[in-house]
């Protein structure tokens, strides 16, 4: 170890080491506060933060740890620490992500990593079809992820509570603090719409019983008031939240004392001044991921399934119509009670999508399977061996897959922005979501750098697999979850 050229012995090292620093902190220093790295102070460690990596690219000529830090050998590492603390701490309850200082070392450690390839790819750019894709999903990753980092510092949510015919321009925030605004609401009419009485079996006696006040929609209909004497008529509801001075206000809740007929309504009041340049990342890798989706992988799909296995494409495509039959059949049986919530433009995508996604994920999975339990020794088709072909369709899937669970993904962002005011607010579902994405890119950056380890990369793509599952229903019978994550609900 230590020796040149250096391999993943030494980027398991470093890992270990960044997390045993990282341990430290948290138990010397405690959770991380954000507040201390409120603006200006956030926009002065950005600009050196990016200083220091353009010297250590341009150090990386004659210090090996810079350039070894621009490889896969340095990625693959930094890729597997974050996924196993995003899945520790997705089991845990009462530590955010990113108030945990372990987590927060090793994630500095790998976005250094790919802003040092961002640097490095913009250098030497030589062929748009190959560094454009390229650039899109890691600049972009990169974008994202910095600037949502040190955003998170300016972040505000607070809440605001409002009577009927009451005049209120005070919210509080998670620590009871009254903050006051620059503007203030008057709610003019709180209504709740419901649906239709239906009937229900009750699970104490199995009887049906009818049903009613289930509500669809919360409907706030409100006037703004702004310092200069402005006021503006506006409905919020959820999904449909509203702009002012700077601030977005949500439709969160109403008072529960007096359900249907209550006369308060609860706002969430955010303010992001960072969401601009957050969403250009993001924007970047859905541009990233739709090329890597349906432009690149997809000649390599249609010219493995022409090799013996050629039912894996009819296996797949029973598999998409499956997903989709299920998701249409839950929407005809529940879709005349969704949360208000789930009613918006972005469900039927986000959903769809994913479906692909995991259809995609399990055959690949399933493809790499016999590779795992089975000893096929110098088995050859056409002169290429057997494992050469099966990882060959196999990498090629889970690149489509993970490009489409990047966009559902994304969507899910920018709907969670929509709803709850928040795009990224480290959920138990979503940490578990990114360990996941995580997961999987490690598979890709491994096959690249070990494209014969076959066993140990079917191993990484059934662990993967595995957290895939926790991700799309394991997540509800979670400790960490229950009265704490969104993605939580019931529906009737």
């Amino acid at each position: 170890m230590w020796t040149k050229p250096w391999t993943f012995k030494e980027g398991f090292a470093i890992g270990v080491g960044l997390s045993a620093l990282g341990i430290l902190l948290q138990t010397l220093v405690g959770p991380i506060s954000w507040s201390l790295v409120a603006w200006p102070v956030n926009i002065i460690l950005l600009i050196i933060y990016m200083v220091l990596l353009i010297v250590a690219y341009w150090l990386s000529g004659k210090v090996h740890f810079f350039r070894w830090g621009m490889s896969y050998y340095a990625a693959v590492p930094a890729l597997v620490f974050v996924s196993l603390f995003a899945v520790v701490l997705g089991l845990m309850s009462d530590l955010s992500l990113l108030s945990s200082w372990p987590f927060v070392v090793v994630y500095s450690w790998m976005t250094s990593i790919v802003g040092m390839v961002c640097i490095k790819r913009i250098v030497h750019f030589r062929q748009w079809q190959r560094d454009v894709p390229f650039l899109l999903n890691h600049l972009g990753l990169f974008i994202a992820l910095v600037t949502a980092t040190l955003g998170h510092a300016d972040f505000q949510r607070l809440q605001m509570m409002a009577g009927t015919g009451q005049m209120e321009w005070r919210a509080i925030d998670e620590q009871s603090q009254v903050h006051e605004l620059p503007f203030a609401i008057e709610l003019r009419k709180f209504t709740i719409e419901e649906y239709p009485p239906q009937q229900v079996v009750q699970k104490e006696t199995g009887r049906r019983v009818l049903e009613e006040h289930i509500p669809k929609q919360y409907v706030s209909e409100v006037t703004v008031c702004t310092p200069d004497g402005i006021r503006q008529d506006a409905t919020i509801k959820v999904n449909h939240p509203l702009d002012a001075e700077g601030w977005k206000v949500y439709q969160f809740s109403y008072g529960n004392t007096d359900g249907q007929h209550s006369d308060i309504s609860i706002f969430e009041v955010v303010r992001d001044p960072w969401l601009s340049v957050v969403y250009t990342g993001i924007f970047m890798l859905i541009l990233g991921a739709v090329c890597y989706a349906f432009f690149l992988p997809f000649a390599g799909i249609v010219a493995g399934t022409r090799w013996h296995r050629k039912w894996v494409l009819s296996f797949f495509l029973l598999l998409v119509l499956l997903s989709i039959g299920i998701f249409l059949f839950e929407q005809v049986r529940q879709g005349k009670t969704i949360m208000p919530a789930l009613q918006s433009p972005w469900f039927a995508p986000h959903v769809v999508i994913y479906m692909f996604c995991y259809t995609m994920m399990g055959v690949a999975t399933w493809m790499a399977l016999p590779v795992l339990f089975r000893r096929r020794k110098n088995l050859k088709q056409g002169g290429v061996p057997v494992k050469q072909h099966i990882f060959s369709l196999t990498d090629n899937l889970v690149c489509v897959g993970l490009s489409l669970m990047t966009i559902g993904m994304l969507f899910g962002a920018l709907w969670a922005k929509e709803a709850w005011g928040h795009y990224w607010a480290w959920d138990p579902k979503e940490t578990w979501a990114a360990a996941t994405w995580f997961l999987f890119l490690t598979y890709l950056h491994f096959r690249l750098v070990r494209p014969h380890y076959h066993k140990l990369a079917s191993l990484i793509l059934v662990f993967s697999f595995c957290c895939l599952q926790m991700c799309w229903w394991g997540i509800n019978y979670l400790p960490s979850a229950q009265g704490r994550s969104v993605h939580t609900y019931n529906v009737k």
